[in-house]
Formats: C-alpha cells, sequence, structure tokens
C-alpha cells in the first residue's frame, strides 16, 4: 500500500474532520481486517470505512431479517450475503471506501490480509481459530510501524466487552489464551 506523503495530502470531504487527528495518517496506510459482520463487525465496518482505512470483511453469512435489530443491515439487504451488504452499506456512508470481500468462514487454512484484526464473531471457536491466525500473520509480517493488533468485541444483550491486545505485549496474549479463549 502506498504511504502518504503530508505534504501532498488533500483528505476527502467525507475525511476533512478528521484530518487534524494524530492517528489520521496512520489509519489511511494500514489495512485492517473485520472478521464477522454481524452486530459488532457491521458498525466497525462503517466506522472504519468512513474514515477512510482500507478493510477486508470475512463472512460467510447471509443477512436475514433477524439481523435487522441489531446489525447495521437495511431491509433491502434481506438475502444478500453480509460481506455484499456490508459493502452497501459503506459505500453508501463513504463512496471511496476501500473494501476487499472475503465471503468465506475463518478456518485453518484462511491467509488473513492484515496483523491489525477485529474479532466480532458470535463464538468462541471462531475467535480462538482467528486469535491463532493472527499469531503466525503478525509473526510474518511486523514491523515496529506495526506491529499488529488484535481487537476482540463482544457483545451481549446489555454487556458489551473489548480485548485489546497488542503483539509486542507478550503478558497480555498469554493471559488472553489462558483466561478469556475459554470453550
Amino acid at each position: 500500500m502506498k504511504k502518504i506523503e503530508t505534504k501532498d495530502f488533500i483528505p476527502s470531504e467525507y475525511q476533512v474532520r478528521f484530518s487534524g487527528a494524530t492517528w489520521f495518517k496512520k489509519a489511511l496506510d494500514v489495512t485492517v481486517e473485520v472478521c464477522g459482520v454481524g452486530g459488532i463487525g457491521s458498525y466497525v465496518s462503517m466506522y472504519l470505512s468512513r474514515i477512510g482505512t482500507p478493510i477486508t470483511v470475512r463472512d460467510f453469512d447471509t443477512v436475514e431479517r433477524v439481523n435487522m435489530a441489531g446489525q447495521l443491515f437495511p431491509i433491502s439487504c434481506v438475502g444478500m450475503t453480509k460481506v455484499r451488504a456490508i459493502e452497501k452499506v459503506c459505500k453508501g456512508f463513504a463512496p471511496e471506501s476501500s473494501i476487499t470481500l472475503m465471503g468465506e468462514r475463518v478456518t485453518e487454512s484462511t491467509i488473513l490480509q492484515s496483523n491489525i484484526v477485529f474479532s466480532c464473531f458470535d463464538n468462541m471457536t471462531a475467535r480462538k481459530v482467528l486469535f491463532d491466525l493472527w499469531l503466525k500473520k503478525c509473526e510474518e509480517v511486523s514491523t515496529s510501524d506495526n506491529p499488529g493488533l488484535f481487537i476482540d468485541g463482544r457483545l451481549a444483550a446489555e454487556s458489551y466487552q473489548i480485548y485489546i491486545i497488542p503483539f509486542t505485549d507478550k503478558d497480555r496474549i498469554k493471559i488472553y489464551q489462558e483466561k478469556y479463549l475459554f470453550s
């Protein structure tokens, strides 16, 4: 991905609000992978795309009417794959957004596109598989400028939990594996 030169960079009309933020240009220089685009992942995808962060979205599922209550899909998306539906939603908010669609289940043979990953699954098995894939990806591609980050969002009816694990924090990785990746 092409690095953005500060002197040459002009934010789009959709990005002007963020252009003074210290993290803004860095957010445009990385790709973020959002795995599971339901109750958490649909919103994460939309917000990242509005900033201008290139995203890869992964989900094998289809939008159903039961998804309308807690997921960011309009009724017109019922019957679409979730990755196509989230692309439609994101492009509606940010037409210039860069979205790569991966309409597949995450398995042990999945090849991640980024070492910055949002785990937005609704099951622990998928989280464990994704975390192991992320560790492998970070070992291959992490740098001091982009060491890798795993963000696990969990949603229950009245609570929301976020676990943030930087690849550089081996203690936090161990705690997450032992305490929070339960069966």
